[in-house]
């Protein structure tokens, strides 16, 4: 468990490469052009306010990022993906946080704060458009990300 607030979590991205360099550079590569492409077409879907195709968007973005270990996109993802589905953010929020608290929560086991977590969450079901707020939110943690995946990819190099 990480307990920190670091964007990737490195354990899972070693575990996945085996000290492969050229796999990790790849891998690393795959996430962030995909990852750049489905921000963008939720940027779109929220713009139009297609709820079924942001949820869609929502739904590839948790999974690839939590395959990557990239907890907080991952996180952000999933309330998105619930806003869409249910249509009312405060809802959403809740069974975020619900779903965060569960002991086989992948993101609650990387990052450990779960109380942390869920206030993160919570803030964006009371914000005054949780939507475009959990956007926001998701393209920062995004960078974030990104900043530790070129690092890595450039040190693997």
């Amino acid at each position: 468990m990480q307990a920190n607030n670091s964007p990737v979590c490195v354990e899972r991205i070693n575990e996945m490469t085996a000290g492969d360099p050229e796999f990790l550079q790849d891998i690393i590569e795959i996430y962030v052009v995909d990852s750049v492409g489905l921000v963008d077409s939720l940027r779109q879907t929220l713009e139009r306010e297609d709820w079924a195709a942001l949820q869609k968007e929502a739904h590839k973005l948790k999974g690839s990022s939590l395959n990557m270990g990239v907890p907080y996109v991952a996180l952000i993802a999933q309330f998105l993906l619930e806003v869409a589905r249910k249509g009312d953010a405060r809802a959403a929020a809740d069974h975020t946080i619900d779903e965060l608290r569960k002991p086989d929560n992948a993101v609650a086991q990387w990052m450990g704060n779960v109380d942390h977590l869920a206030s993160i969450v919570d803030g964006l079901g009371s914000s005054a458009d949780p939507a475009r707020q959990g956007l926001q939110a998701l393209e920062g943690e995004f960078h974030r990300a990104r900043e530790v995946f070129e690092r890595m990819a450039k040190e693997a190099a």
